[in-house]
């Protein structure tokens, strides 16, 4: 309809399944379309005319490992993919993140995937307190996230827990609450005078009185 009533170019936004339904009219159109929300590596193989304006899923992986290697000198990690909730984003975090970390000849230990419908489960994170990970990512977004990052700080871990962009995200920090002590925790994000979270101006705010920019 857009292009039938004269549109030129279009911005295609919100979640991956919503993209990759306006994406695949992309090369037939001939339309370009702009993605302004990070997106998985594959809606931007699809067509020439498919740019983006902000990082893939692949690139924020790649700066999150190279940040825990690098600034953080740890080498060995766990993977947790919730594949209930958002799946084929959790999946494609998961295993961008896993050839990242092994680009910096780092070792991802153990993969937990948690299957629709259910939780973490104890035996589940007993096996992977038992790898002995530095660093943990939990592959997820929203509430679900929270509850499998507060099973995981309840369960006794106390290394790095990471996480992708889907976390900077009120649903997320409203459900992990003030019972749950995040301990050492990163997570990729865009910065932006649009982002609004109390969290993040906070952050702005006192990274530029520190570094001046």
């Amino acid at each position: 309809k857009a292009a039938s009533a004269g549109a030129v170019a279009a911005i295609a936004g919100y979640g991956h399944r919503e993209v990759e339904m306006l994406t695949a009219h992309a090369a037939k159109l001939r339309m370009p379309m702009v993605l302004p929300v990070a997106t998985g590596d594959s809606l931007t193989e699809i067509s020439p005319f498919i740019y983006r304006s902000c990082f893939s899923d692949s690139q924020q992986m790649e700066v999150l490992a190279s940040y825990l290697f690098h600034w953080r000198q740890l080498t060995r990690g766990a993977i947790i993919t919730d594949s209930g909730n958002n799946a084929e984003y959790s999946l494609n975090i998961a295993r961008h993140f896993t050839q990242a970390v092994k680009n910096n000849d780092c070792t991802i230990a153990v993969n937990c995937v948690i299957p629709q419908g259910s939780g973490l489960t104890g035996r589940q994170l007993a096996n992977l307190l038992a790898h002995d990970p530095q660093f943990i990512l939990i592959a997820a977004s929203g509430r679900r996230a929270a509850e499998i990052f507060g099973k995981v700080r309840e369960g006794g871990f106390s290394g790095v827990l990471c996480g992708p962009e889907s976390w900077d995200d009120q649903e997320f920090l409203s459900a992990l609450g003030k019972s749950v002590i995040p301990g050492d925790t990163v997570f990729t994000a865009f910065f932006s005078e649009e982002n609004n979270s109390r969290e993040f101006k906070r952050f702005r705010n006192e990274f530029r009185r520190r570094f001046y920019h």
